[in-house]
C-alpha cells in the first residue's frame, strides 16, 4: 500500500554503521483511521543502526491525521507523533513469512523481519500511528459538545432545550419540591 522501503545496502556490511532516515510518504487517512478518504503525509525521521544481527530504527513517526470529535462531531486535525524504536533482523534466503500473518512482523524475535537489503516500514508505522491514536479526540478542551434533546452544537451558541436531567429515584422530590413552589 505504502512505499515506506529503505536500502540498508550503504551499512549491510558495516557492524555500528548508521544510516539516517528522512522520508515522508503520502497515505490514505484510512491507513491509520476509519473513515476518512482523505490522503496524509507521514514523516518517518531518525537513524537505522546495523547492529551485527539485526537493525535497530530509533526515531519519530509523525502525521496530522483527520478526525472526528467525539463531542461536537466537528472533523478536524489532530497532530502525532511517536517515537519509535524497533529491530529489523533479516530472514534468512528462501524463507517467507506464514501467509496468515503481517508480512513484516517476526512474533518469535519480537521484532519486524525482512529479506533482502530493503527494509519495509509500513506495518511500522502503521502500528506505532494507530497505537499513539487517542480512544475519544476531542477537538478542544472547552468542546460543550452537542445538545442530546435537539442536537445544536453548543460551541455556536445555546440552545433553547431544558435540561431537566433528573435521576428517577429523586423524582418524588422534584415532585414536592414543585408543589411547595405552588403554595
Amino acid at each position: 500500500m505504502t512505499d515506506l522501503k529503505i536500502s540498508v545496502a550503504p551499512i549491510l556490511h558495516e557492524r555500528g554503521a548508521k544510516l539516517p532516515v528522512d522520508q515522508w510518504i503520502k497515505v490514505p487517512a484510512s491507513f491509520i483511521v476509519d473513515g476518512s478518504e482523505e490522503t496524509i503525509e507521514v514523516h518517518l525521521a531518525g537513524t537505522l543502526t546495523n547492529t551485527g544481527n539485526s537493525f535497530v530504527f530509533s526515531g519519530t513517526v509523525t502525521a496530522e491525521v483527520p478526525v472526528q470529535c467525539h463531542r461536537c462531531l466537528r472533523t478536524f486535525v489532530l497532530p502525532v507523533q511517536v517515537n519509535a524504536v524497533e529491530e529489523f533482523r533479516r530472514r534468512p534466503p528462501g524463507t517467507e513469512p506464514p501467509e496468515d500473518t503481517e508480512d513484516a512482523v517476526d512474533k518469535e524475535a519480537d521484532a519486524y523481519s525482512f529479506a533482502g537489503t530493503t527494509v519495509d516500514f509500513e506495518h511500522l508505522v502503521r502500528e506505532y500511528l494507530v497505537l499513539a491514536m487517542p480512544i475519544k479526540t476531542v477537538c478542544s478542551p472547552e468542546c460543550r459538545g452537542i445538545c442530546r434533546q435537539c442536537g445544536q452544537e453548543l460551541n455556536t451558541g445555546d440552545c433553547q432545550c431544558q435540561d431537566e436531567d433528573i435521576d428517577p429515584r429523586f423524582a418524588m422530590l422534584s415532585e414536592l419540591l414543585d408543589k411547595m413552589k405552588d403554595k
